[in-house]
């Protein structure tokens, strides 16, 4: 952990120094191929515009119809020439717009990872100096060793999001199959989010039953973890959640529900990307790779994950659907 730690605040002050350098780098490019591709247009226009009016115009009734069919026959395979060229410069004009907004949405989630870093190991280091520069209490020492195991606890859950995605990204991960209580990951990830959070016990409730299934322990505990912090992550105001456990057909659901900030209409198809976050709350914190990582596991699990929500302020319902069996 601590060499993740020091390698992303190594890499942080350069970050975002780094995305203007590659902006810069890649700006040249861009207009060289849109002026490239704008010519080359160009030429194929005029092209066409010759040959209608100065070949078109000036057949007679004599000309052989080889004449006539090979001088059309010239006009198309310029067309297609200069099409061909007009496709390449688009396609590496797409590329380099694509690989620079990938490096850009890189160099943020480095900047995103190393806040994320930052915040726990200085309370971390807070926490121990007040330790050792006076004797605490019994109680007073508890409540920092409390602080401190929060802290850690948030460590381990950026670093696990971090290997997960690395992992799904390289399909290096399988799932194991066990006997699995839907019901006990539920109220498991719940308690432990409220107690990482301070918040109430009746800030995140429980309803329905959820069948025992044979699946993945630990990915169906990132599921619920993943989608329960995000959902306290986006609260507008005192989170207050809703999970359900349901059955239908052959898979166990779970549907999380918030009552927070929403999701906008235009974001609902981009939630499971890498790297993004939603624009209307950017200092909310997170890596971008929460939804990700749920996602590819429901996915690799053989389920599936939907979301829905009305528009800002009307919260957001995330639906899990599991096999019982696995696929």
């Amino acid at each position: 952990m601590a060499s993740i730690a020091t390698t992303a605040l190594r890499l942080a002050p350069h970050s975002r120094g780094h995305t203007g350098l590659v902006r810069h780098h890649v700006l040249p490019s861009v207009i060289l191929a849109s002026v490239a591709l704008a010519l080359t247009l160009a030429i194929t226009v005029g092209w066409n515009v010759i040959f209608a009016t100065h070949y078109g115009a000036a057949f007679t009734p004599e000309d052989s119809v080889g004449i006539k069919t090979g001088y059309w026959m010239t006009m198309a395979l310029g067309d297609l020439f200069l099409a061909t060229v007009m496709t390449a410069i688009a396609i590496v004009l797409a590329v380099t717009i694509r690989r620079s907004r990938r490096l850009h949405e890189q160099n943020a989630f480095i900047d995103r990872v190393t806040h994320e870093l930052r915040t726990p190991i200085a309370a971390l280091r807070l926490s121990l100096d007040t330790c050792m520069r006076r004797p605490l209490g019994e109680d007073a020492l508890r409540s920092q060793i409390g602080e401190m195991r929060g802290d850690l606890d948030r460590l381990q859950d950026l670093v696990d999001k971090v290997i997960d995605a690395g992992r799904l990204e390289h399909r290096s991960w399988q799932p194991r199959t066990e006997t699995v209580d839907l019901a006990d990951v539920v109220e498991r990830c719940r308690t432990r989010l409220c107690d990482r959070h301070e918040l109430a016990p009746d800030a995140v409730t429980v309803s329905g039953s959820a069948p025992t299934i044979t699946s993945d322990a630990l990915a169906l505990d990132h599921i619920v973890l993943n989608l329960l912090d995000n959902a306290i992550k986006y609260a507008d105001g005192t989170p207050a959640i809703q999970v359900q456990l349901g059955q239908r057909d052959a898979a166990a659901r779970i549907i999380v529900q918030d009552h927070g900030i929403g999701i906008p209409r235009k974001e609902i198809g981009r939630i499971f990307r890498r790297f993004h976050r939603i624009t209307e709350r950017p200092q909310a914190g997170g890596t971008g790779l929460g939804l990700y990582v749920v996602h590819h596991l429901c996915r690799q699990l053989g389920g599936t994950i939907s979301a829905h929500s009305d528009g800002p302020g009307t919260g957001a319902t995330f639906t899990v659907s599991i096999p019982l069996e696995p696929q």
